[in-house]
């Protein structure tokens, strides 16, 4: 009988008894332990108040109802731990990375705890923070490529809250209360709404002690709404007017959510039509035949209720309209047809040469549970992995482009300086 196949992580789940989803994995190089909690409570939970997810998660170090921001980064400091917070498009997260010596660790767990628990939200953080994010958002109008984005997800999701941007909108977030900070962290910093991820140098039994003693220090909610599924946006040109030398330019649609049984085969074919590099087709034909662009590149972006398939470039004033047929036409061309038998050969065996890099190091790995967790994968997945890349084959990337992706049902930004009357395609 053949030995079982070793699994590329030995990956350990159980909830806590709060029914909490946690992921293990122990990792005995270094003296260190990660931990992150991941919450449903992306910029998708803003509603009409874009930006609340964002500003709520950065007053979550400032400070407690015992210790001030300052206080907590000293003892954090002094302790050589390092915190985090985040928001993304399904989820926002806090990450702790401390020594495991009892000496270092015990304490920084519970600043974490308390930090979790008792989140002041207190008036002078709240403005000093929502300031900053003000400043933020002025600076982003003179940045044509965030002009370009927000503008992008705008129209891609007219009537979804993944139009909404991270940071919101000068408009929305002077209207945000302290208030509303304070409803939504009780509503999405729950018990029932949190995933956990450990990955470090301790035992499955401190694992178990940790993820209850967090959970326990959650008020226990209940978990999020499911989000609605996006629809395709209508067609949709915009051009605005940026007095710059180039234009930043953003093409896509709607396309999978993250559980698509059609992701391996969109994931090794976006390889070879500009997830690649240099050695995608959009950089060979637009940039090194062509010289329209310094750099172009295309990806998809799978989340929970349909994320987008996005190609991303920029190019001189001139020659926006020139790039973006030339890129229609490659488009059009590859869905029709796909990769060739030698470009599919090779970008299966630089996505499977790749996949070692990312589970190099704790910051990878616990990036890689969160994943698992959070979008609920079998445990295998990494296992497998490489097979499903393996297995991929020229039919089912033609198959799967021609389902999901329709070059003349595209929603196209451009944010430049725009001739007097642009051409559309």
């Amino acid at each position: 009988m053949k030995n079982a196949k070793k699994p590329v992580l030995n990956i350990e789940h159980w909830s806590t008894t709060q029914g909490a989803p946690v992921y293990f994995v122990h990792t005995p190089e270094l003296p260190m332990l990660d931990i992150r909690l991941v919450f449903q409570a992306g910029l998708c939970r803003d509603g009409h108040q874009s930006g609340l997810s964002n500003l709520t998660s950065g007053l979550l170090d400032e400070g407690t109802h015992q210790l001030s921001a300052d206080e907590l980064a000293q003892q954090l400091d002094t302790l050589g731990a390092l915190y985090q917070t985040g928001v993304r498009h399904d989820s926002a997260y806090i990450s702790l990375r401390s020594l495991t010596d009892p000496n270092f660790l015990s304490p920084s767990l519970a600043l974490l705890k308390q930090m979790l628990s008792e989140p002041a939200f207190l008036n002078e953080p709240f403005e000093r923070v929502k300031n900053q994010i003000l400043m933020g958002l002025k600076e982003e109008q003179q940045e044509p490529a965030s002009l370009a984005q927000n503008a992008f997800y705008k129209a891609l999701y007219p009537d979804h809250p993944y139009g909404n941007s991270i940071s919101g909108t000068l408009d929305s977030v002077k209207q945000i209360t302290r208030a509303d900070v304070v409803k939504f962290y009780r509503e999405y910093y729950t018990a029932q709404n949190v995933l956990i991820a450990l990955v470090g140098d301790i035992t499955s039994e401190k694992a178990k002690e940790i993820a209850e003693e967090l959970v326990q220090s959650l008020p226990t909610g209940k978990a999020a709404a499911s989000l609605k599924t996006a629809n395709l946006a209508p067609v949709n040109t915009q051009a605005i007017s940026f007095s710059s030398q180039q234009t930043a330019i953003l093409l896509g649609q709607v396309a999978i959510n993250i559980q698509s049984a059609d992701y391996f085969p969109l994931i090794v074919g976006n390889y070879t039509l500009g997830g690649g590099g240099m050695v995608s087709r959009l950089f060979r034909e637009v940039r090194e035949k062509k010289g329209l662009v310094y750099g172009i590149y295309s990806a998809f972006l799978p989340l929970w209720a349909k994320g987008p398939f996005v190609i991303k470039l920029q190019t001189r004033n001139e020659e926006a309209q020139n790039a973006i047929n030339l890129v229609h036409e490659i488009l059009c061309d590859f869905v029709k047809n796909g990769p060739t038998e030698a470009e599919l050969l090779a970008a299966k065996k630089n996505i499977i040469g790749g996949f070692p890099l990312e589970l190099a190091g704790n910051a990878n790995i616990i990036a890689e549970l969160v994943r698992i967790g959070f979008y609920q994968f079998p445990l295998d997945y990494l296992d497998t992995y490489r097979d499903k890349i393996t297995a991929v084959t020229q039919a089912q990337i033609c198959a799967a482009f021609q389902k999901h992706i329709n070059p003349d049902q595209l929603v196209k930004v451009m944010v430049g300086k725009q001739p007097a009357t642009p051409a559309v395609l």
